[in-house]
């Protein structure tokens, strides 16, 4: 705040204007455009219903992840950056919070601090809220975080502002209420638990997010998102992706990724570990958060220029419940092409 009195024969004691009521009186003044860092104001609640996230914003903030499980701010609306993560695991909160602020599983930011045991920073039953100051692990920049988690059993949901240290202390409190008004339902309300018959599923083509890619056949009640297979060493970048999941379980999808047009085919391609030449499949494992996930998938080429990777992913333990539909999808469209 800003002191205004102080008792002349007492140490310490004195009286402040509240730093808030200093903003908003610079705010109210015009005098906002002079500070160093911007001032943030919470708007109204947003309610991202296909994500199952709500909460209050600051009005100047807006998502433009494409992405279900993910809600994320662009850097150029503001110097602070507001990003939301949906995962699958077994882990606990503590655990979760460990691997955020080491870094590399969440993004850039990386902290030396050791958090503090969740009894101890959770305002709210069923989550974890607690700031760090860090580095951007790629810039080298100082970076701070104000974060919180929450539990819905074996899905998490980890929300985190992050920003230069000066503009996230500046408008911390503003941070902290949009933090801690986070509401989330559950994706993970009808997790695949059963066979899932390819004769039964009912396929509708659908078409890729580029103006020239081609429509690939999908089971047409499943959630769509753009989300892209993984990608394998050797081959550029995929000009287009898509990804299905069954209503009810983000953790189980069919993926497709484009090109539109053939790479050079004298690096055979590695998914996975694995060799992959254009029109064989390949499988391997891949662990995250403690999930150990089966990838199964091909490379196929276009009747014209372009080329398909089509791929299905699912948890270890749910991977026999798609395995018969995943490979008639992708016999299918090998077969066509």
């Amino acid at each position: 705040g800003v002191i205004r009195l102080k008792l002349r024969e007492a140490d310490g004691i004195g009286f402040a204007i509240p730093v808030n009521a200093v903003k908003e009186f610079l705010t109210f003044n015009g005098y906002d455009p002079l500070l160093p860092v911007e001032s943030l104001h919470l708007g109204a609640e947003v309610s991202l219903r296909d994500k199952g996230l709500t909460l209050l914003f600051p009005d100047t903030l807006e998502d433009v992840s494409e992405s279900r499980v993910r809600v994320f701010t662009d850097p150029e609306q503001g110097a602070i950056v507001y990003t939301s993560d949906r995962v699958f695991t077994p882990w606990d909160l503590a655990a979760l919070e460990r691997a955020f602020l080491t870094g590399g599983v969440f993004g850039s930011f990386a902290s030396p601090k050791e958090p503090s045991p969740v009894s101890e920073v959770s305002p709210l039953p069923g989550r974890v809220r607690g700031s760090a100051k860090g580095r951007d692990a790629r810039t080298g920049a100082e970076r701070s975080a104000i974060y919180s988690l929450i539990e819905l059993g074996e899905e998490k949901v980890l929300s985190r502002y992050e920003g230069p240290p000066d503009a996230v202390a500046f408008n911390r409190s503003v941070l902290e209420r949009s933090i801690d008004s986070v509401a989330v339902q559950s994706l993970l309300a009808r997790p695949v638990a059963e066979t899932i018959d390819p004769d039964v599923v009912e396929w509708l083509p659908r078409a890729l997010p580029a103006p020239s890619a081609p429509r690939i056949d999908l089971p047409s009640s499943w959630d769509e998102e753009i989300s892209a297979p993984f990608p394998c060493l050797g081959v550029p970048p995929m000009e287009s992706a898509i990804a299905v999941s069954p209503p009810g379980d983000f953790t189980v999808s069919l993926r497709v990724g484009w090109w539109a047009r053939a790479w050079d085919d004298t690096a055979t391609p590695s998914c996975g570990g694995r060799a992959a030449a254009l029109g064989s499949s390949y499988a391997y494992h891949i662990d995250w958060l403690g999930v150990r996930y089966v990838v199964e998938g091909v490379l196929l080429d276009q009747d014209t220029d372009g080329r398909l990777q089509l791929e299905f992913v699912a948890p270890e333990t749910k991977h026999g419940f798609i395995r018969d539909l995943g490979r008639d999808w992708l016999a299918r469209r090998a077969k066509r092409d």
